[in-house]
């Protein structure tokens, strides 16, 4: 079973790839998670490459080494343990999350239309560009709906709808940074509404963007030891 915090790593993490004169990429993280007074905080460093791999080393609150690529292909390795965890899964591959969109300046949609939505409307106000999103009938008992804004080009907020017509999560973009031609928001927070009473809170910070010759190529070229145990 994936630790909590590495489902956390996972959820922020495994949209990187490479964009334009982005060839590499290294970076810093911060997630800190609250729900029910109780607060969890997961502190990393990444490192992506052109061909989409992606490494992730997480310092706090354990050491631990994420490695997963295009296909899905996961290895989570526990360094004192020396045991890894696979698994496949297109899900958790670096082209399927909102962070990729970004990268790859699709911020339009966030690869809704990718994922079956179809634009429902569209309205202007203050400035902002609100885009209404109906999600494809395989997700209408989870989602039903989704609202994106936009200020200018950059996606500032999402709301996804659940099937009741209840708000079950809303999405926060701010603080961006332009990497070489591309903004990128360097703070996210993430609201999800369990039930009317329950809510998980959960906001990730990005610094120290290094790029190409500049990145952490060392821990990008982290491999697997081949004596690790595999642990299931």
């Amino acid at each position: 079973m994936i630790h909590t915090f590495t489902r956390i790593g996972l959820a922020m993490l495994i949209g990187f790839s490479a964009h334009g004169q982005i060839q590499q990429l290294s970076a810093t993280m911060v997630s800190r998670t609250a729900r029910k007074g109780q607060v969890a905080q997961v502190k990393a460093e990444l490192t992506y490459g052109s061909d989409g791999k992606m490494v992730t080393y997480f310092s706090a609150p354990f050491k631990q080494y994420l490695l997963n690529n295009t296909r899905g292909e996961v290895s989570i390795y526990d360094p004192e343990k020396n045991t890894v965890m696979l698994q496949n899964n297109y899900a958790y591959g670096t082209e399927t999350s909102q962070l990729y969109f970004f990268l790859r300046n699709k911020k339009e949609d966030l690869g809704l239309r990718q994922m079956g939505f179809t634009s429902k409307d569209i309205r202007f106000e203050n400035g902002l560009t609100i885009t209404r999103w109906t999600a494809p009938s395989r997700l209408w008992k989870v989602i039903k709906e989704v609202e994106l804004v936009h200020k200018g080009a950059n996606p500032v907020y999402m709301k996804y709808v659940g099937a009741k017509g209840q708000v079950v999560k809303k999405v926060f973009f701010y603080q961006y940074q332009n990497l070489k031609g591309t903004d990128f928001p360097s703070s996210i927070t993430q609201i999800d509404f369990v039930t009317p009473g329950d809510s998980i809170l959960s906001k990730t910070s990005y610094e120290n963007f290094r790029l190409n010759e500049a990145a952490n190529l060392k821990l990008l070229q982290f491999s697997v030891p081949a004596n690790a145990k595999v642990s299931r």
